[in-house]
């Protein structure tokens, strides 16, 4: 495998779902501080990364985007809590109403966990304006807390807490869902900034301490190529270049990549007998949603091909890399190929660039890749060009 490490570990596709405990094993061994999962709904990816860590006994930090987000998993147990409240001030012979209340209607990541393994870990919220709340594995019947199992957080409300540094006693940073739906608004274009910020904060110094790194597990479906976390971490371009390679395990530096093929999973095959799956198979939610495949992505302008004969327009600077922007008649290429003659120089980095170059080249760059008439060299080159407004105000 590429990056530096001889990975001794597979995806057992033999399994009914999918486990991501030999994953956390496996990026504590390669020295990895982040464990990046990208699969299907529904196939065990939560699950099981909360299995692990409770069997382990190691708290968790379980991130989420929105603040109703921790307000919704909190419901369940808010109104268990009141019905036995009611029920303690009831008589015996007087039936306890709790409008709209069913159990069975548990939004929390550990329901199911619960049933399957007979504990009780229920949350309680801190600061519902903010999006705070912790968990607590708690006696069934007195309702007790017997051990705290970790703490929900909010995205949205990282930047107005500077306090976490104080939760040493978490081992992980869960990043639930960390690429958002294209439903979704109002994310963040510093959101993956700010979680790593978060990691940053709560993580200090305990590797001088010679205490164990925190490790941050981001789990998600195939949503969106272009997405926060994967535009802070960098890591894009091989992810796209995991795809087409045919790849589905990479470590990146010190991040662990997984890209489950879930079609080959057991659970795939049962899915494929549902009315819903027979339908929508081959739409593109269907490829997204059931195959893990990053299906709302256009790839097809992702190559390479000579620069000779083409005349550099300019280059563009973004973050530590730099770009060429060549032409011949009406054809684009992008790459990082040099040029010696470079006409005009821009530099994203620096707000005042960006307009000129979004007037002057991204118009004419959108119209060529609408007519099929540009190539990039990197999937990370198209996406801000092609996409400029999402990566910058203008």
């Amino acid at each position: 495998m590429k990056g530096g490490f001889q990975l001794v570990i597979k995806i057992d596709y033999d399994s009914y779902y999918f486990d991501v405990a030999p994953f956390i094993e496996a990026a504590k061994a390669l020295g990895c501080w982040v464990l990046v999962i990208v699969g299907a709904r529904d196939r065990g990816k939560t699950y099981s990364t909360l299995k692990y860590t409770y069997e382990k006994n190691e708290q968790i930090i379980f991130l989420k985007r929105q603040v109703g987000d921790i307000s919704l998993l909190c419901l369940n147990a808010k109104n268990v809590e009141r019905k036995r409240i009611k029920a303690a001030r009831v008589k015996d012979d007087e039936d306890i109403d709790l409008e709209e209340f069913d159990e069975d209607d548990d939004f929390s990541p550990y329901a199911d966990l619960n049933e399957d393994l007979g504990i009780n870990v229920q949350p309680k919220m801190l600061d519902k304006e903010q999006g705070i709340a912790t968990f607590y594995d708690r006696d069934i019947d007195t309702w007790k807390a017997k051990k705290k199992v970790g703490i929900a957080l909010a995205v949205k409300s990282i930047a107005k807490y500077k306090g976490f540094g104080g939760l040493r006693k978490c081992k992980y940073l869960v990043f639930d869902e960390f690429i958002p739906a294209p439903w979704e608004r109002g994310i963040s274009k510093l959101e993956g900034e700010s979680v790593i910020d978060l990691y940053s904060t709560i993580s200090r110094d305990r590797e001088q301490r010679g205490q164990e790194a925190l490790l941050m597990i981001c789990l998600a479906n195939a949503n969106d190529l272009s997405n926060q976390m994967f535009n802070t971490l960098e890591i894009t371009d091989d992810v796209v270049d995991m795809i087409n390679q045919g790849e589905d395990i990479r470590v990146i530096g010190r991040k662990l990549v997984v890209l489950v093929d879930d079609s080959k999973l057991q659970v795939a095959k049962d899915e494929k007998k549902t009315l819903i799956y027979q339908d929508m198979k081959d739409t593109m939610w269907g490829r997204v949603s059931f195959n893990n495949e990053f299906a709302r992505n256009d790839i097809s302008c992702i190559g390479y091909t000579t620069i000779k004969k083409m005349i550099c327009r300019c280059s563009v600077t973004y973050k530590n890399e730099t770009w060429y922007i060549y032409q011949k008649d009406e054809k684009f290429y992008v790459c990082a190929s040099r040029s010696n003659k470079i006409p005009v120089e821009y530099d994203l980095n620096f707000e005042s660039t960006r307009k000129p170059f979004y007037l002057k080249e991204v118009v004419a760059l959108v119209n060529a890749y609408h007519k099929g008439n540009i190539l990039f060299a990197k999937f990370r080159m198209y996406d801000v060009i092609i996409h400029f407004k999402k990566f910058f105000e203008i």
